[in-house]
């Protein structure tokens, strides 16, 4: 299980500049968000928010793509409000997170088409492809 304090150290390696504070304040928000929440195989929430984020390391995300996945699953908790997320973080962080957050409602939408529902994840994976990233990083880890 990677700790946030190794994963930091992975990022600083890439990328010396990046936003140390910024970065433990997206982990401190996660923690308290999925505070007492739970996989289905038993983890916590952040301990999988911090392996998606392991995986995706080796292709050196940016920050926001790392914030990301931090909070990846952030919507599924029970007092997720997207303006307190937009108030704390970028628009970028936001919009990465409500695609990823519509991708899981696609995946769980049976009563729509299979077209329909492939439609609408081409349109979230052409806005910004970094979303594809965190999913991928997010079905890898599951």
């Amino acid at each position: 299980m990677p700790s946030f304090q190794k994963i930091l150290e992975k990022i600083v390696s890439y990328q010396p500049q990046v936003d140390k504070e910024l970065l433990l304040k997206a982990f401190k928000y996660a923690s308290k968000a999925y505070s007492g929440q739970y996989t289905a195989d038993g983890d916590s929430y952040i301990d999988h928010c911090l392996e998606v984020t392991d995986i995706l390391l080796p292709l050196k995300p940016d920050q926001n793509t790392i914030i990301a996945s931090l909070l990846h699953i952030i919507s599924e908790t029970p007092d997720y409000n997207v303006n307190d997320l937009e108030a704390h973080f970028s628009k970028d962080v936001v919009q990465l997170v409500s695609s990823l957050s519509l991708m899981n409602k696609l995946k769980s939408a049976e009563q729509k088409s299979e077209i329909e529902s492939l439609r609408k994840m081409f349109l979230v994976m052409a806005q910004d492809l970094r979303v594809v990233l965190i999913k991928l990083a997010d079905r890898l880890r599951n």
